[in-house]
């Protein structure tokens, strides 16, 4: 029975892809500026987005879910001010599939 278990086991696991949010992606120019690469996956975009605004002090003291934007993020978010939450919505624009 054990065996018979690990036997169907091992046949049916599918291994995940390369697909998705890990899925390597053009970037348009503005949001380049930031992130300093022509493509990556978003996963990582987000990430060096991350740090840009932690190492510029982005975030508002007040309530950290709130993105101050200096120049290059305007550019980018085109708006003052966004939610963390709106974040992903407003980098769709400038992130494209190869």
């Amino acid at each position: 029975m054990y065996q018979y278990f690990l036997k169907f086991t091992s046949c049916c696991q599918t291994k995940g892809g390369s697909g998705g949010l890990s899925k390597v992606c053009s970037i348009l120019p503005e949001l380049q500026a930031i992130v300093g690469e022509p493509t990556m996956a978003r996963t990582q975009i987000v990430k060096q987005l991350w740090a840009y605004i932690r190492k510029n002090n982005l975030q508002d003291l007040a309530s950290k879910r709130k993105i101050i934007c200096n120049g290059e993020l305007r550019l980018v978010f085109e708006t003052n001010s966004t939610d963390m939450l709106k974040m992903n919505k407003l980098l769709a624009k400038h992130i494209l599939p190869l």
